[in-house]
């Protein structure tokens, strides 16, 4: 039978087992992984003891690996952890916590296999898009704003529009429809169209962009390459994290931005809304998190995994200040410092917005994805996998069907482990 929940044990304590025990034998469909630093030897039931997985932690040098291994094991499934409040146990009980996260963040991008994002990309053709990467150290030392929609932006937007000959401001997704006047950069990554309104901003965009975006997208395109899939941009990639927000994060560090500051990412729901403006209602799946001022919020996988994204980026840039200027939302750990955003000496900036003029300008045109190279790659790969023929050197597999096999293949391996079939894998 095939899992429907996993319960991970990080414990050596022989009180846990009997309750873990307890746990599995209420559903058949139930899995228990224990983590320990050495051998159990309690008598677990026969009937039980095929659905419990044991791993041994020796070195913290194995948490990493072990903590993949679990995630995958357990993608798209609730993953229940116990102990790990103490020693290597509790770095391991976070590092399961967000890879299990990011494994399931990272699936769903390609829950459609990729259609959607190629679709968008594949109507961009014909658009004339200038090289983001080309930009790299232009505003070195420059006071970056990003700019998101959490519900504390409504505390700051007011001031926003007086800094805009100190600081570059960078506004994405539907950060975009709260703003009365155009950010020096906006952004927009979505494969959903999320823009109400004309943005006469040089905007910041991947392939994977909804087409629908750009008959508002009045001023000049930057495009750069996906976060997650390399086959819409001819193998190259961008760490651009998990959100619009982290994207341009991501892309004031590549400028040379100093200091770098966050004005309206809470990365949690207000008031049951999602947006300063009180629209977006609670989905589903939200998870329960506790903000700055102690009390119980709900914030979406993706914002926790941004949220660390961005603690992770200050981290290996030392060299550039990050604050947090939100006075909602949830906390960021430490380099990210709070600051409102009238506490800063926000020196003038001459001409800012000439500077960013005269540097798009100067950017390379991007040279179009081959299309019809592409189209036929894809048709010998059908062919050949018709014949059950891996082909292993055409584009389309080693770029495209091998990157989306290796999201998928923990889902197969799980749904299959009692199949019998020598090469039920390969077959799949």
């Amino acid at each position: 039978m095939e899992p429907l929940e996993f319960l991970c044990v990080l414990s050596e304590s022989e009180g846990d087992w009997p309750l873990a025990q307890d746990w599995l034998s209420q559903e058949e469909g139930r899995r228990l992984i224990v983590v320990s630093e050495k051998e159990i030897s309690f008598p677990w039931e026969s009937s039980l003891r095929a659905r419990v997985s044991f791993r041994t932690l020796d070195s913290p040098l194995q948490i990493s690996l072990l903590v993949y291994k679990i995630a995958q094991e357990a993608v798209f499934l609730p993953l229940y952890i116990w102990g790990g409040e103490d020693g290597r146990f509790k770095r391991f009980r976070k590092e399961l916590s967000l890879a299990h996260l990011s494994i399931n963040a990272g699936l769903s991008d390609a829950a459609d296999w990729g259609v959607s994002a190629m679709r968008n990309s594949y109507f961009q053709r014909g658009r004339v898009m200038r090289d983001g990467m080309a930009i790299k150290k232009n505003f070195r030392d420059v006071p970056a704003i990003i700019v998101g929609a959490g519900g504390s932006l409504k505390k700051e937007r007011a001031f926003l529009e007086s800094f805009q000959d100190k600081a570059l401001i960078f506004a994405g997704g539907y950060a975009l429809n709260l703003l009365s006047f155009a950010p020096h950069f906006a952004a927009s990554i979505d494969k959903i169209a999320t823009l109400s309104q004309p943005q006469r901003a040089p905007c910041c965009i991947q392939p994977r962009m909804n087409v629908e975006n750009f008959p508002l997208l009045q001023g000049d395109i930057l495009l750069f390459p996906d976060t997650h899939f390399q086959w819409l941009q001819d193998g190259k990639t961008f760490d651009g994290g998990w959100t619009v927000s982290t994207f341009l994060t991501a892309i004031a560090v590549r400028m040379g931005c100093n200091p770098i500051v966050f004005v309206g990412l809470d990365f949690c729901y207000e008031g049951g809304a999602k947006y300063a403006d009180g629209q977006g209602g609670l989905p589903e799946g939200l998870v329960e998190t506790q903000a700055k001022n102690g009390t119980t919020v709900f914030s979406q996988p993706d914002w926790l995994l941004a949220r660390h994204w961005l603690e992770a980026l200050a981290l290996r840039h030392s060299e550039i200040s990050f604050f947090d200027a939100s006075v909602g939302g949830l906390p960021f750990a430490k380099p990210i410092e709070g600051r409102r955003l009238l506490e800063f000496p926000w020196p003038k900036k001459e001409n800012l917005r000439q500077m960013v003029h005269e540097t798009v300008q100067a950017l390379p045109v991007v040279c179009e994805k081959n299309w019809e190279f592409w189209r036929k790659s894809l048709e010998k790969c059908s062919k050949s996998l018709e014949a059950f023929v891996l082909p292993e050197e055409e584009e389309v597999y080693e770029t495209f069907l091998v990157p989306l096999w290796a999201l998928w293949e923990p889902v197969f391996a799980r749904a299959l482990i009692e199949d019998p079939l020598p090469k039920k894998m390969e077959i799949n």
